[in-house]
């Protein structure tokens, strides 16, 4: 009689344990392609670099996130002249740089900003601003 009564109980308490410990087990949510600077997952940050480079014909990275404010830096690591041009305007070009030149810029709206190299316009990049 009293096996009965707590088999009665025993199932859909297992039932439950196993729900829980499910649900508590699945809510956890990680994101490895999302960097967090702060290490707080309800408050990602994007930005994970201000440098560019220039090599292999390439910007490296070709796209950067960063926020408003934040001082942007390319510098050509290659015997190749290259120049960091703003593909609509919207900021100052860099001019001519050799091996070892450096371009900043500081970046304080929020936006896209595409930009190429004048003398090769195939080499692109981008820097969207966040708030």
């Amino acid at each position: 009689m009293l096996f009965s009564s707590l088999r009665k109980y025993y199932l859909p308490a297992s039932l439950l344990i196993f729900a829980m410990f499910f649900i508590s087990c699945s809510s956890d949510s990680y994101d490895a392609g999302t960097p967090t600077g702060s290490g707080n997952n309800n408050n990602p940050d994007p930005v994970t670099t201000n440098k560019v480079t220039m090599s292999g014909s390439a910007f490296s990275p070709a796209a950067i996130t960063v926020k408003a404010g934040t001082t942007v830096t390319w510098t050509n690591n290659e015997n190749v002249r290259h120049t960091v041009t703003s593909s609509n305007g919207a900021f100052t070009s860099s001019g001519d740089l050799f091996l070892d030149d450096s371009y900043s810029y500081t970046f304080s709206a929020v936006g896209t900003y595409p930009y190429f190299c004048s003398v090769h316009p195939s080499m692109t990049g981008s820097v969207t601003v966040i708030p």
